[in-house]
């Protein structure tokens, strides 16, 4: 089989670059190559440009604050954990299953004997407020979530989290990196913190950025050299990078109605089949994106053999990261971690909602706008001949 031959349904683990972030990519690349921090004409030009995309992302999104450019989502997430965990009283919540960003780090600060609370989830990955309840008995908190989940596609209730939170001394960040390709409209404004990843919403892998609702937070820098961008993050700024990035992210934002609309009819359709069907369980959390599905195989099957079978569309068992994160759970190490940090501790709670302990087969499916019906139903007459 061909590599153009596989239909592409793991968008949720990197996606196609879109035409007008690679013609800025192209564009930039080629005629505004000076460093930014030149004081010569060319590199003023430069400075000018990275200025720009700045004001065009706070118009796009509607939004003050500042914008930290990284190198993605796990960058992102190790500057803002460790500037607000790292040796002060804040302790860092969140939930069991977050992606190995965010999980795998506050691991790393567990080891440090940083303060770290880990939300237990039901069989559809949610947490429950309850459990968040007990979690912020103890603040200041930094509580940490993706806003629409890799895996599942979950996406948690701002306002109800809110409310629960009241006047308590809590920060909230949300991981948004899945959410832009979805159609939905994103508030940056209801967090403290916003991550942002390029090449989940068609924009190029290597860059990323940290969303700051107030600048007056301190957030120290992970990387030091030049003291670029007001000596937040050390590092030539890679322009071409962060120009294809805004347009990718601004055609996400052009085109949210007509994308979220596109995705929805895809993951009907392929509900509706699996409904009728006795042989698969979709993880389907009542809050979630349009564009991913998370599905079990009750029949004895074999990951190996599924995956050979479904050879004809590009698929994962869920997080692209996800192997590693495994590895981790022989780990007794990360065991110990697991079970200190659980706020409630359930003997039911594992994280087989990921299959990390399960023999069980599944696969992630996760749509772009380029996904047509006609692939989605030649997916379900595979599903069939399983």
């Amino acid at each position: 089989m061909s590599l153009n031959a596989q239909v592409y349904f793991d968008n949720n683990a990197s996606t196609k670059i879109c035409d007008s972030a690679l013609a800025e990519f192209t564009e930039l690349s080629q005629n505004v190559y000076a460093n930014t921090e030149s004081s010569h004409l060319l590199g003023q030009w430069a400075r000018v440009h990275f200025k720009k995309y700045q004001e065009e992302l706070q118009n796009k999104f509607q939004c003050s604050g500042r914008f930290i450019w990284t190198s993605g989502a796990t960058e992102s997430l190790n500057q803002l954990f460790s500037s607000l965990i790292s040796e002060s009283d804040r302790r860092l919540i969140l939930p069991s299953i977050e992606h190995a960003g965010s999980l795998m780090t506050a691991f790393e600060l567990y080891k440090k004997k940083c303060k770290v609370k880990l939300l237990p989830v039901d069989s559809q990955g949610q947490f429950s407020l309850e459990d968040l309840k007990a979690a912020l008995a103890e603040s200041p908190s930094l509580l940490s979530m993706s806003y629409g989940h890799n895996v599942t596609g979950g996406l948690p209730d701002i306002t109800a989290l809110k409310k629960i939170i009241g006047s308590q001394d809590v920060l909230i960040h949300g991981d948004a990196s899945q959410c832009l390709r979805s159609g939905l409209k994103l508030n940056l404004e209801q967090f403290d913190f916003v991550t942002l990843s390029s090449h989940k919403s068609y924009g190029p892998k290597g860059i990323g950025a940290l969303w700051v609702r107030d600048p007056r937070f301190n957030l120290r820098p992970l990387l030091f050299g030049g003291g670029q961008q007001e000596n937040f993050r050390s590092g030539s700024v890679p322009l071409p990078l962060i120009g294809a990035c805004v347009k990718a992210w601004g055609f996400c934002l052009e085109n949210s109605k007509n994308h979220k609309a596109h995705l929805e009819a895809l993951k009907l359709n392929l509900l509706e089949y699996f409904a009728s069907s006795s042989e698969f369980e979709v993880i389907t959390p009542e809050r979630s994106m349009s564009h991913t599905l998370l599905v079990k195989c009750l029949k004895q099957v074999s990951q190996v053999d599924l995956s050979q079978k479904l050879r004809g569309f590009a698929l994962s068992r869920g997080s692209a990261c996800s192997d590693q994160q495994k590895m981790r759970m022989k780990d007794n190490q990360f065991e110990n971690f697991i079970n200190d940090c659980l706020v409630v501790k359930d003997p039911k709670f594992n994280l087989s909602v990921l299959n990390f302990e399960s023999s069980q087969a599944q696969f992630r499916i996760s749509f772009g706008f380029e996904n047509t019906m006609t692939e989605v139903e030649s997916f379900i007459e595979a599903l069939k001949e399983l």
